[in-house]
């Protein structure tokens, strides 16, 4: 499996994952009044940190066509081959998210 293969939407949420995120979590409590209607008695926001997950990499390393076990075997010549791959993978990502950003910005 390459990262070239992967769909837009996998390879933004791998993204994600391995680079780490925040979620916002928003708990909400009700109580009945004397109508039968629902009034916000608390609410309770919270922030939770995600760390980046890097067995997400290993993952993806260890079930990619290239070797990657043993980088001192490689020619200068692949290295450079390797470098520039990853270089344009992740360029193309970043160039993806920021026009998925514009569009959603225009609407």
């Amino acid at each position: 499996m390459n990262l070239e293969d992967l769909d837009e939407e996998t390879f933004k949420a791998i993204k994600k994952l391995v680079k780490g995120f925040c979620l916002k979590e928003v708990v909400n409590e009700y109580v009945l009044d004397g109508q039968g209607n629902k009034q916000l008695t608390k609410q309770k926001i919270s922030k939770k940190l995600v760390p980046p997950n890097t067995d997400i990499l290993k993952m993806l390393l260890s079930k990619s066509e290239t070797p990657t076990t043993n980088f001192d075997e490689w020619t200068d010549a692949e290295l450079e081959k390797e470098k520039q791959r990853l270089l344009k993978l992740l360029k193309k990502g970043e160039n993806d998210e920021y026009r998925a950003n514009e569009s959603k910005n225009k609407v």
